[in-house]
């Protein structure tokens, strides 16, 4: 197999007569320091070998990806249980072991783990908590009626409730929802719609809009809907004033 760096993109890229897959430079540094974390808590090395601890500075090398493939060797098939990112918290982790294993519906709130930022994210929120199959047991977020889902985003979660009482779980200390407005669409243009000539929302039957602050301070058109209620609803389900997402 060869292995290349690309600098641009920050990722290594492996190169097989089948096969041409990748993974980034940020990646392997967090899983590497992340399997030293388990395998020195399982005291799993064998007798005369010491752990080489990942350095910062070898962050994009060659060299650091064959220690991270020396480490995913030195744990072999033995199950770690279930796999986090480096950064993410203790209490996130308890958390969704614990629904994992006693059952019950979260629902996940994303966002900048530095600034407390939410996201906004709207989809692939909320269900049970599995674990994917392999060495490194991801937490899997299962949708009602599904039986597998998408991988949790762990070290970018800012915010969870329970589903189904909407109690507060946890909630980073500086967590904040970009404010956000209801409007009238009247005279707004659909940005999306392709077709000459443009048309305006309230021709596309859009009554009402939500429009929250960006980054810079400014309001953006966030989302668009058929009817007030359904705006509300939206920003409802924003804040986890409510666990319905408006159709």
């Amino acid at each position: 197999m060869e292995i290349t760096c690309n600098e641009e993109q920050r990722l290594f890229v492996l190169k097989d007569t089948e096969f041409v897959s990748c993974v980034g430079y940020d990646v392997v540094y967090k899983t590497i320091l992340e399997l030293q974390r388990r395998i020195k808590k399982l005291n799993i090395l064998r007798k005369g070998v010491s752990l080489v601890m990942a350095q910062e500075a070898d962050i994009g090398t060659l060299d650091q990806y064959q220690h991270y493939r020396d480490l995913l060797e030195i744990v072999g098939t033995r199950k770690l249980g279930t796999w986090f990112d480096y950064d993410t918290s203790t209490k996130v982790r308890n958390i969704l072991e614990q629904y994992r294993k006693e059952g019950g519906r979260l629902r996940l709130f994303y966002g900048d783990r530095n600034t407390g930022r939410d996201w906004m994210e709207e989809n692939d929120l909320m269900g049970k908590i599995g674990r994917s199959t392999g060495t490194l047991q991801i937490p899997l977020l299962i949708a009602e009626g599904e039986y597998g889902g998408p991988g949790i985003l762990d070290s970018c979660i800012v915010r969870i409730l329970d589903a189904d009482t909407r109690e507060l779980l946890y909630q980073q200390k500086n967590y904040h929802l970009p404010d956000m407005e209801i409007r009238s669409t009247e005279g707004i243009m659909a940005s999306w719609h392709t077709e000459k000539p443009p048309k305006l929302l309230t021709q596309m039957g859009y009554t009402h809009g939500v429009w929250a602050r960006d980054k810079n301070g400014e309001f953006e058109n966030r989302a668009n809907f058929k009817s007030y209620g359904k705006a509300a609803q939206f920003v409802a389900f924003m804040s986890g004033e409510c666990c319905e997402q408006p159709s």
